[in-house]
């Protein structure tokens, strides 16, 4: 499976530029909620996963990157956290264990580009749920993600380095190709010193792919999941496609006993 960005480059700065946790108190609910074993996907440098570590949830994390995993690890070095951390693409999932609760979150299912993949990545998320288990997927509402795309580059920043040595700042451009569905472009971080001066520059490529709603409820029922709702936003509003930023959606697996 190819990923949007390529961590490995940018591993280093991720945590000083992203600062979104807007997902966290829900995510933390539906974990509460559930009172089981979770597993997390694309867990990244643990943005998500170390407050849900804090507030007690039994976690398993995984991530394709070793490079975000071993920040991850840093981050959680020296504190009375023990989560199983594992090195794996979430399209070729073989886990041992069983989970009350998958998560995929922060769009990542975009990253996966063929129909071939993205049914491997559920087939393996089937497998390693419980009966009864459920699974919440987010994923980016297209109408909104291909109107901001369409008013051209964004800059964000300059944001603090968690270091404390000077700032980061951050470009994205981006297309959208509509006869495969595919956003690419590049993103370019640029390190910069306590004057904001230019010390380094980044630029990686950034691929993935838009995925209609209702393609998507297609797939999972076909995949044998039940979906419970679909939020459009993460203080649990409903989907409206004209201005929700995404689609949250909630299944459950099927079981066929």
């Amino acid at each position: 499976m190819s990923s949007a960005l390529d961590y490995e480059k940018i591993a280093h700065l991720y945590d000083s530029y992203l600062h979104f946790e807007n997902d966290l108190p829900f995510f933390l609910e539906e974990c509460q909620k559930t009172n089981g074993s979770v597993l997390e996907l694309t867990c990244g440098t643990g943005r998500i996963s170390i407050p849900l570590l804090e507030a007690g949830v039994s976690l398993t994390c995984v991530d394709a990157s070793p490079a975000m995993l071993e920040i991850f690890r840093q981050k959680i070095a020296g504190k009375s956290l023990d989560p199983a951390i594992i090195l794996a693409d979430m399209a070729d999932l073989q886990l041992d264990s069983k989970f009350d609760l998958v998560l995929l979150p922060f769009q990542s299912f975009h990253e996966l580009h063929t129909a071939a993949e993205r049914e491997r990545t559920l087939a393996g998320i089937y497998d390693c749920l419980n009966p009864d288990g459920r699974f919440i997927c987010t994923l980016h509402n297209p109408k909104t993600r291909l109107e901001a795309i369409a008013r051209g580059t964004t800059e964000y920043g300059p944001f603090p380095r968690l270091d404390g040595s000077g700032s980061v700042r951050l470009s994205v451009a981006l297309e959208y190709a509509a006869d495969t569905g595919i956003v690419s472009g590049f993103q370019t971080i640029y390190e910069l010193d306590s004057g904001d001066r230019i010390i380094a520059e980044h630029r990686v490529s950034i691929r993935f792919s838009l995925i209609e709603l209702e393609g998507f409820q297609t797939l999972l029922k076909s995949m044998n999941f039940s979906i419970e709702t679909i939020y459009g936003n993460y203080d649990r509003s409903p989907l409206i496609t004209e201005t929700s930023p995404y689609a949250i959606v909630c299944s459950c697996k099927w079981s066929m006993n």
